[in-house]
């Protein structure tokens, strides 16, 4: 049986690696550092968490990653549309990933 998940996430970081690659190429800039702008904006922690016996664990996830670069970015006053980019892709994956932890998407 094929599971569709995966084939789903593959494609996924085809395309993410895709675009990296070619703003990278586009502007100049270092492909290495757009992927860990990318990384980092990708992590998701929790930031609650409680447990009841009626309705049993829950948890409460953010973007942290993604939190921290941008108040880098705005700290730093950098205003490279790149690095903002870099950031809202991984951003997107971080809505994803937050969707899998939520148990809302089937893969």
């Amino acid at each position: 049986m094929i599971q569709y998940g995966n084939i789903i996430l593959i494609i996924l970081t085809v395309i993410v690696v895709t675009f990296l690659f070619r703003w990278g190429k586009e502007e100049g800039q270092s492909t290495l550092k757009l992927f860990m702008y990318f990384l980092v904006s990708c992590a998701i922690i929790p930031v609650y968490a409680s447990y009841t016996r009626d309705k049993g664990d829950f948890e409460l996830w953010v973007p942290a990653g993604f939190i921290a670069v941008v108040m880098y970015l705005v700290i730093r006053n950098k205003q490279q549309p790149l690095k903002y980019k870099a950031s809202l892709l991984g951003l997107a994956v971080a809505g994803v990933l937050l969707l899998r932890q939520y148990n809302i998407l089937p893969f």
